[in-house]
Parts: structure tokens; sequence; C-alpha cells
């Protein structure tokens, strides 16, 4: 059987140093450059890696983004905010994709010895849309993660903590969107670096780059910890949930992997130097992605688990048995279409205790959610008890007197009614079916 063959090595490339028609500093960078190539392995070669890893990652955040919405679509939910921003993200990821596949066919995951000097300045100069590309779809994965903590956690630290990490997540976006175009002075320089001027020093910038993106994923994925820990359910149900939503921790890993790859480019070698980091600048979207749609999924776990084990949700006492109302149907489950009473009798799974008048400064923080297979009600008893009117007694009386007075009492409305409202809060196990 005879071996495919192989990719053939380029040829290294000729460079016009000996051009007098060029300036001297021209002639000076493109020395280098030919100084550089004779140490160069031109044999290496990583486009196909690049491709792979570029088109894989990118199928696999589409297929997660497909299950969200067909888990959307299982509950009969309106599509919310937070979905519409996945979409977003999904679709700057294949802008990205298409950026990179352009990238790898100017030359990128080639060593810059097989390059010659137009295809190294297309590069430089594609390589900025490319990173913009790549810090717009981090801030949308992120924003998008935020609105669905924001639709189920809907109580004022969330939102507080999410207006907060949302608000430094956009403004580091637009910094690096500044950054990247304005790069150097002049602008030009970044193709044509023998010109005079000034670029920002790159370490400086990835440092700038990845540590908040970094720390600000951390603090996203913490924000619903404490309330879920506050929900009313058993612990195998409670630790579920926190693995669930520490799923996407996973994103944290491959942002510090990407800022370690990033730190081994050099000008020295820009397009091999950069072709592993352009491929993590997939990855590290699509796990974001990823992680904003895994909490969303609870729907489409829940059928299949029943599928595959339907006696385990009979009597078992195993943390996937409890009734309906347990934690992992309710992710994601929020924003069902028609009104409250449609809600409850479709399958709505909590029971949201009202926020307290006494306190209005602590009851979004107090607010709780509590298993509607504990049966907690709220049960209202009014006592109402009419009194006639002082003024019956006092004016009407000097007017009328005996069986008139009574006759007149029994026909005027009365001006005082009394009231007693008793209410009293029931948290009892629920015997019958959930509504």
């Amino acid at each position: 059987m005879a071996s495919p063959p192989s990719t053939p090595t380029p040829s290294p490339a000729v460079y016009p140093v000996n051009d007098t028609s060029r300036s001297e500093a021209e002639r000076a960078y493109l020395q280098q450059l030919t100084d550089f190539a004779e140490q160069q392995d031109l044999t290496e070669d990583c486009r196909a890696y690049v491709r792979n890893v570029t088109i894989a990652f990118t199928v696999f955040a589409g297929i997660f983004v497909l299950l969200r919405f067909l888990a959307r679509w299982r509950q009969a939910a309106r599509i919310a905010v937070d979905d519409w921003l996945i979409v977003v993200s999904l679709l700057v990821l294949v802008g990205n994709m298409v950026m990179n596949l352009e990238l790898i066919k100017i030359g990128l995951g080639l060593h810059s010895g097989a390059l010659n000097l137009p295809q190294l300045q297309k590069l430089n100069e594609t390589l900025v849309g490319a990173e913009i590309i790549y810090v717009t779809g981090v801030n949308m994965y992120k924003l998008s993660l935020l609105f669905f903590y924001f639709r189920v956690f809907p109580v004022r630290s969330v939102r507080l903590g999410g207006y907060i990490c949302g608000g430094i997540s956009t403004a580091w976006c637009i910094a690096c969107i500044l950054a990247a175009a304005c790069q150097c002075t002049p602008r030009e320089k970044l193709w044509e670096p023998w010109l005079e001027g000034t670029c920002i020093d790159l370490f400086l910038t990835q440092l700038c780059i990845s540590v908040p993106s970094i720390l600000c994923d951390v603090a996203i994925l913490c924000l619903p910890m404490p309330h879920v820990m506050r929900l009313k359910t058993n612990l195998w149900q409670r630790v579920l949930l926190m693995f669930i939503f520490l799923l996407g921790s996973y994103v944290v890993f491959t942002s510090i992997y990407r800022f370690r790859v990033f730190l081994t480019y050099t000008t020295d070698d820009v397009p091999w130097s950069l072709a592993d980091g352009c491929a993590w600048n997939i990855i590290e979207i699509s796990s974001g992605i990823v992680s904003a749609c895994l909490p969303c999924l609870g729907p489409l776990v829940r059928d299949l688990w029943r599928s595959a084990w339907p006696s385990s949700t009979g009597n078992s006492k195993g943390p996937l048995s409890q009734p309906k109302g347990t934690a992992i149907i309710t992710i994601g489950g929020t924003g069902r279409k028609g009104n409250s009473k449609a809600l409850n009798s479709q399958g709505s799974h909590w029971n949201r205790l009202a926020e307290s008048d006494e306190e209005p400064s602590q009851s979004r923080d107090d607010l709780e959610l509590v298993p509607k297979h504990l049966a907690g009600r709220v049960h209202v008893t009014v006592h109402v008890s009419p009194m006639p009117s002082r003024r019956s007694d006092g004016e009407c009386g000097t007017h009328m007197h005996g069986d008139d007075r009574r006759v007149a009492d029994s026909r005027v409305p009365l001006d005082v009614i009394h009231q007693r409202t008793d209410v009293e809060w029931r948290v009892e196990p629920r015997n019958g079916p959930v509504p």
C-alpha cells in the first residue's frame, strides 16, 4: 500500500537585500530575515494542526449551543437575553475561525523563512483583526453567563456582582480593541518594522489582556455559589448543582494555558510562534461558550437519566430520584411562556418567597427558593367585624326614637369596619402530585 504523499517542504524565501532602491533601514530588516531563515528548520509545519483545532472546537461549541436551544424548546421556554448573547458569541467564534483559516492560507504555521516579504506584511496586518475578534468573543460569552445568573438568581447581590464583573469585562474588551488598533505609532510600523516609531511591549500587552480576563472568569464562576448553597434542597443536590456550575471552570485553565503559549511569541519568527496561540484563541472562546451552556442543559440531562435508568425515578433514595422539583430540573428552566398560573400548571418547580415589606433593604438578599415537594404555602385568614357609626348614635339619635332608629341603622351604610388578618406559613411534605 502506497503511503500518502507528505506535505512538500517550503522553499526558502529570497529577500531583496541588495536592492539599492530600498531604504537602508528596510535592507537591514531584510538582512535580519535572511539571517533568521538560515537558522530555521523549514520542514516544520503546524498548519494542519491549527486548521483541525480551529474547525473542531468551533463545531464543538456549535453543538452545545444547539443543545442549549433544544433544552429551551423542551421546556417550552422563551428565548432570553442570555440565549441571544451566546448566539452572538458563537457567530464571533465563527468569524475567528474564518480569520484563522485565512491566516493559514497566508502562511501561519510555517517559519518566517518560508514566507516572502509581502506575505509577512499581510500576515501582520491581518493579525490585528484576529485580535479584535478574539477579545470581542471572550466578552460575549461572559455577558451571556452573567445574564443567565440574573435570570436564575434574581437577587440583589447577584445583580450587583454581575454589573461589576460585566462592566470590568466590557471595559477590558474596549481597552484591548483600542490597544490592538493602535499598538504601533505610526500604525504602518506594524507591517513595516523598519519605519521610525514605537510599538507597545508584547509581554506587557499579554499580561494586561490575560490576567484581568482570568480573574474576571474566576469571579463570575464564584458569583452564584453562596446562593446555590442556600437552596432548600438536600446536600446531594446542592453538591450536584455546584459541580454543574463549576464545570465551567475549565475555561480558566484554557485562559491560563493560552497566556503561557503567547509568551513564546517572538518577532523573529511571527508566523511560527503565533500559530499555537491562534489555535488557543479558538479553544478559549469555545470553552467559554460551552461553560455558559452547561448549566442550561438540566432538562436534557433529566430526560437522558430517565431513559437510561427509568427505575431510578421511582421510590429510590438516590440524589437524582427526587420528585419533580429537584434542583437539577430547574437550571435554565425559568422564563416559561404564559402567565404565572399557566407556569405552575405546566411544570414550575419552585415557590419564590415574597419580599418582606418590613425590611425592604434586606429582602432581596433574603429571597429563597423552596422546592414544591415540601408544599410551602401561605394561609391568610381575614376576620371582618362591622361596627355601627358613632355618628348614628349621636346625630341620628337626636332626630329618631325607638323603632325608627333601629330601621335607620339597618338601612344606612356603616362607617366603621374592623378587620384582622392572620397570616400563617406552613412547610410540610407533599403527599399528592406536585402541581
